[in-house]
């Protein structure tokens, strides 16, 4: 989805090329949820090989937004298995959805990082 819309076949594509070369450069690991008919209802990554501190990233389409936090927590346990000690996703201030799914999860608020940042509020977990 791109501003609520579906992604353009141009954009698509990109979003793919970028997810394949990411993991093929071992520089980010983007992971698609599909519904049964093949439709992608969610996204989740890691966008960096840093093990001590990568930042994870996630969106679900609006008619799958309950997806998310099995997802997350999910991801967490593999991130584990593959030797990450710490990861950390941030929220813009407003979307307290996206800031409810980490805590959710295990992550904790930032307060430091928050305070210092106009747009974002941060959150961690360590393993």
């Amino acid at each position: 989805m791109c501003g609520g819309l579906p992604y353009s076949v141009e954009k698509a594509k990109g979003f793919f090329e970028m997810g394949r070369k990411g993991w093929k450069e071992n520089k980010h690991f983007i992971f698609l949820l599909m519904t049964q008919n093949g439709d992608i209802a969610a996204c989740i990554d890691i966008k960096s090989p840093y093990l001590k501190n990568a930042e994870i990233g996630y969106w679900a389409s609006r008619s799958h937004r309950g997806c998310m936090t099995n997802t997350s927590i999910a991801l967490l346990k593999l991130a584990n298995v593959a030797g990450y000690t710490g990861l950390f996703g941030r929220a813009k201030k407003e979307n307290t959805a996206s800031a409810k799914l980490l805590l959710r999860t295990g992550f904790k608020y930032d307060m430091k990082e928050s305070e210092n940042c106009k747009t974002y509020n941060y959150y961690n977990v360590c393993f």
